[in-house]
């Protein structure tokens, strides 16, 4: 989710001290303190949890919370502060402007950017959800509120939200 906006300005972000408290909920991957020098096992079955899948997808949303959302402190007290990201500003930066209000373009680009190299019917089933999501309001209730009909501050928060939700699906958790 991190794109340059300038030479110091970013997408996402972190001072990487943040990251501990997450990390140290997560449990049992603490960063750069395996015992055997080979690293972690890359497949999730062997590290993945019910507890430590609800901490990540709890980090995705966090994440993609604005700054200024009082949840983040209400989550992780000050530690986590420093680990934004705008998802909105990406897209404005990589989508042509008249694809910025549009369901299935929106959802794409953070498909590729968050599933690269899956084939587009491996994620068909999440592209769907993701476009409705984006379409439906706080109460889950289809196309109840057209993504394209959102005023700035809604826009902001839906597409925050199914960022969030595409980075806790377990294909993402699991590789």
């Amino acid at each position: 989710l991190r794109a340059p906006l300038s030479a110091t300005n970013y997408t996402a972000d972190t001072d990487g001290y943040d990251l501990r408290t997450p990390l140290n909920r997560i449990g049992n991957m603490n960063l750069f303190d395996r015992e055997e020098p080979d690293g972690y096992p890359e497949t999730g079955r062997l590290w993945l949890n019910t507890a430590n899948l609800c901490e990540r997808m709890r980090f995705a949303q966090h994440l993609c919370m604005a700054p200024n959302s009082s949840l983040k402190d209400d989550d992780y007290g000050s530690a986590g502060d420093d680990n934004v990201a705008n998802p909105v500003q990406l897209l404005k930066l990589k989508l042509d402007p008249s694809q910025w209000k549009d369901a299935g373009a929106v959802v794409d680009l953070f498909l590729g950017l968050l599933y690269p190299g899956e084939g587009r019917a491996n994620v068909d089933l999440d592209r769907q959800a993701g476009i409705a999501f984006l379409n439906s309001d706080n109460t889950g209730v289809p196309n109840s509120s057209p993504f394209d009909q959102l005023s700035d501050a809604a826009y902001d928060g839906r597409v925050r939200g199914m960022v969030a939700f595409l980075m806790a699906l377990p294909r993402f958790q699991e590789q």
